[in-house]
């Protein structure tokens, strides 16, 4: 009986917490740059949306064309992953790479300065932290929208 009421216990307390952290933004966003963290390794020079100009950046996007066609930052150019459509561009030039939350964009942005490119920046947080922050997307029509990818069911826990 102690048992089962420990265990009965011990849920409530976790189910508190999970909610507690889906559904205080504030919480909710430390948590999500905790696990954003853990998953980069800064191997790419962060970027972050407040100092990225969608009018004049060159900004890649680097998730599949389903993601992208669901939403994407404005003036984002789908690349694919792999550096598959990479455009030609000076290896000098300012380089913004994003993906879900930063990880796929990571890796492009590795092999880009492996290949000379010398600017090259990661969106921290990508696309989930820039729809978090309030900032416009497009889909593929570009006619804005409020619908992100969340690339797993466990990251789209993380979009508000």
């Amino acid at each position: 009986m102690k048992l089962k009421r420990t265990i009965v216990g011990v849920t409530i307390i976790i189910s508190i917490g999970l909610i507690s952290i889906l559904y205080l933004p504030s919480l909710n966003k430390g948590v999500y740059h905790l696990l954003v963290n853990s998953m980069l390794e800064e191997s790419v020079p962060y970027i972050y949306n407040s100092e990225i100009d969608v009018n004049n950046d060159l900004i890649l996007d680097t998730r599949t064309f389903e993601e992208y066609a669901i939403s994407h930052i404005p003036n984002a150019i789908w690349t694919g992953e792999e550096n598959a459509k990479m455009p030609a561009v000076d290896k000098t030039s300012k380089i913004i790479l994003y993906c879900s939350l930063g990880k796929r964009s990571e890796i492009q942005g590795e092999q880009l300065i492996q290949n000379g490119y010398t600017n090259v920046h990661n969106l921290y947080g990508g696309i989930i932290e820039w729809h978090n922050d309030g900032l416009t997307t497009m889909d593929s029509s570009n006619i804005l929208t409020e619908a992100i990818h969340p690339y797993s069911w466990f990251w789209g826990l993380w979009i508000w």
